[in-house]
């Protein structure tokens, strides 16, 4: 084989490797732009694609063209040199070397292939196990007045929900008027399949003095409270291990922080008396 047609090979492997680079970070490039230039945050219309793929093939193109033409000027050139068959080795050795790069790059792209697969399936998988527990997870149905009595305010919450394991109830009573918390608390739950209901208890006395200490900020006024104090409620499972493992790490660290719809939250009005005219 002659020398320039040998050059021209390894132009043809070396240069498609540089074209290849060069073809990702044109399509880098002209994205850029477009985005901070012409197109920014909107909707892009459908010839973008078209500016972004022509942009990248042309400077592709242009690379691999370049990588043929200084492999032909080369070898034509060591044609007419005293060495040439140090230049055939030479060829034969870039040849070599460029031929294995592109098998690495081609493992490298089976496996990144086959790693996004992976990902993607896992993600379903996990989407899916998200989707289950929050049709499964334990709402509450309902909060019905037990006891409203001088002493006491007894609620009865109703729950329902097929996911057998472990809840944690949090209430806050506040006084809307003032937008103050005056009672606040929470509770663990094992809950089954089956429905189920929970009792909340407040004593009325000291509802009126976390008032007096809010509301009337330690004052000693003689007041009559007859209003509807809001009682703000939130159901939230208590994940195992095995839940954990399946559940995408957003949604573990949303129900950490509050944020996850797995925390079934409602608010109801409990209307309240309190007597703070006497002593």
């Amino acid at each position: 084989m002659r020398l320039r047609t040998l050059y021209l090979l390894v132009g043809l492997v070396l240069g498609g490797l540089a074209a290849l680079a060069v073809m990702i970070q044109a399509f880098a490039l002209t994205a850029g732009v477009s985005w901070l230039y012409l197109f920014g945050d909107d909707p892009w219309p459908a010839h973008a694609e078209w500016i972004l793929a022509g942009a990248s093939l042309a400077a592709g193109l242009a690379t691999l063209g370049a990588g043929l033409g200084m492999g032909y000027a080369f070898g034509r050139r060591c044609e007419s040199s005293p060495q040439p068959e140090r230049a055939r080795r030479r060829a034969h050795g870039l040849l070599l070397g460029g031929l294995a790069l592109w098998l690495l790059v081609v493992a490298l792209t089976i496996w990144q292939q086959e790693r996004q697969t992976s990902v993607r399936t896992t993600a379903a998988a996990e989407e899916a196990a998200y989707g289950a527990l929050l049709e499964a997870r334990h709402v509450i149905t309902g909060v019905s007045v037990t006891d409203a009595g001088a002493q006491e305010l007894r609620l009865a919450l109703g729950l329902a929900g097929t996911r057998r394991g472990a809840y944690r109830l949090a209430w806050q009573l506040t006084y809307p008027l003032y937008s103050v918390t005056l009672l606040s608390g929470e509770r663990h739950l094992v809950l089954g399949p089956d429905p189920a209901s929970e009792d909340l208890a407040f004593e009325i006395a000291i509802i009126a003095e976390r008032y007096r200490e809010t509301v009337l900020e330690g004052r000693s006024d003689k007041v009559l409270v007859d209003g509807a104090f809001r009682l703000r409620l939130s159901l939230e499972p208590l994940l195992d291990d095995e839940e954990r493992r399946v559940l995408p790490a957003r949604e573990v660290g949303n129900l950490e922080r509050g944020l996850s719809e797995l925390r079934f939250e409602t608010e109801t009005d409990a209307r309240v008396e309190l007597d703070l005219t006497k002593p």
